[in-house]
């Protein structure tokens, strides 16, 4: 595949909105993935992490893991199941050039993506366990002081779900676009991110 000229890709200035939405298992690099994003070509970015964080501070809650999970799937319940998504979608609408929804965790916040736009992308990130739990350990935050056996027990409750409005992480990875790997340095990450970018622009 051609490798991109990122100096010479100027899509914050571009006035059609290229919309992605953003899933993927915990410490894998969705961080990585938006701050390189934003960085290198002005991405917009909207995060259903600081959604829920924001709105559990405003209760006097905790903001750990399991609380951002409960108040996710309780708005999804008591609302719609992508009402967070419809939000952010909302708050992002005259945004130009690349507009980032991180993080999908349902199927019905896909269908909601597609709806809104329909050449959105769901991109997916991943990475071998055992190095998301270091990387989520030392990234120190509040949801990630956790052993290993938590952080597995965690990651399989959201995995996949009967109830259709709960979190259903495998699901959502199965339904994207593409899946970038995050098992190697950052530059080679990052390589990656632009190869497949330039394609769906060029």
């Amino acid at each position: 595949m051609k490798q991109p000229d990122t100096e010479n890709i100027s899509l914050g200035e571009f006035s059609q909105q290229i919309l992605l939405g953003v899933t993927g298992t915990n410490g894998a690099g969705k961080g990585v993935f938006v701050a390189y994003l934003k960085e290198q070509y002005g991405a917009s970015h909207y995060s259903v992490r600081n959604y829920l964080v924001q709105s559990l501070k405003e209760k006097g809650l905790p903001t750990d893991r399991p609380a951002m999970h409960s108040l996710a799937n309780s708005i999804r319940n008591n609302q719609h199941g992508a009402f967070i998504i419809e939000a952010l979608c909302k708050q992002a609408q005259q945004d130009p050039g690349i507009v980032i929804i991180e993080s999908i965790r349902n199927p019905l916040e896909i269908d909601f993506l597609k709806q809104w736009n329909a050449k959105s992308k769901l991109v997916a990130i991943d990475a071998p366990q055992e190095l998301r739990y270091q990387r989520a350990i030392d990234r120190s935050s509040s949801t990630d002081a956790i052993d290993f056996e938590t952080f597995q027990a965690q990651e399989a409750s959201e995995w996949i779900n009967d109830d259709p409005k709960a979190q259903q992480v495998g699901v959502c990875m199965q339904r994207a676009d593409i899946t970038l790997m995050n098992a190697k340095g950052l530059r080679d990450f990052q390589q990656k991110i632009d190869a497949w970018l330039y394609s769906v622009i060029s």
